[in-house]
């Protein structure tokens, strides 16, 4: 993510700089999905008015775009800062939220080349709840595609599930013979499901790491 903290035709401050750019690290979760394309600047500058400067925050990125300004007082740079901040990742949180409702996650069973059961694809449809229930705060478009089909060897059944959001794309799957079906689906929704887990802690910790390097690099200059 490119972010910014510009002094324009004001006296730089150090320590200014530097909370700036702590504001600006709470964009970093809301906007991890497009953290390639995303761009905030922060631009610090005079004001028309004698004796106040003017905050100025620029967001873009693919989903978004905001750009929001206050005139301060030297007294009052981090509170108007704090406001602009959370007013626009209010509205971003307020904007995701609404996409999460409007678009639930697009989920379909399969039964490919074999005979339809209800008994099987209503099970199968009340054990993907605890998928749905893990991705229900992520980022749509959200896809759960569950199949079940002959394998190619004789007598063996196969069952592949897969997810694919903005953020993950995983399959799990497995052939089985003599097992029973549930205890099967069970075991392929249990691998998903702890593979979006360890993916999304690995996500967070690899997030972690970019915030203290960028803190760290800030004490350094």
């Amino acid at each position: 993510m490119n972010k910014r903290v510009i002094f324009k035709e004001v006296d730089y401050s150090e320590d200014m700089e530097f909370y700036a750019h702590e504001q600006l690290e709470k964009f970093e979760p809301l906007l991890e999905e497009e953290a390639e394309q995303a761009k905030i600047d922060l631009i610090i500058e005079p004001d028309e008015l004698q004796d106040y400067n003017r905050i100025s925050i620029q967001v873009k990125s693919p989903s978004y775009a905001f750009d929001v300004k206050d005139r301060y007082t030297k007294d009052e740079f981090s509170v108007v800062l704090d406001r602009l901040v959370s007013s626009i990742t209010q509205q971003i949180a307020d904007q995701q939220q609404k996409e999460i409702e409007k678009t639930p996650a697009h989920k379909r069973i399969t039964f490919r080349n074999m005979e339809h059961s209800a008994v099987m694809r209503d099970y199968a449809d009340q054990q993907l709840t605890k998928l749905e229930h893990f991705l229900e705060n992520e980022r749509t478009p959200i896809y759960i595609d569950l199949v079940f089909e002959p394998s190619k060897l004789r007598e063996h059944h196969r069952i592949e599930l897969r997810v694919k959001t903005p953020l993950y794309d995983k399959i799990s799957n497995y052939e089985y013979q003599g097992e029973k079906f549930y205890d099967v689906l069970d075991r392929v929704i249990d691998i998903m499901y702890k593979e979006l887990h360890e993916e999304k802690q690995r996500i967070k910790r690899d997030n972690r790491k970019t915030v203290g390097r960028h803190k760290e690099f800030k004490k350094q200059r």
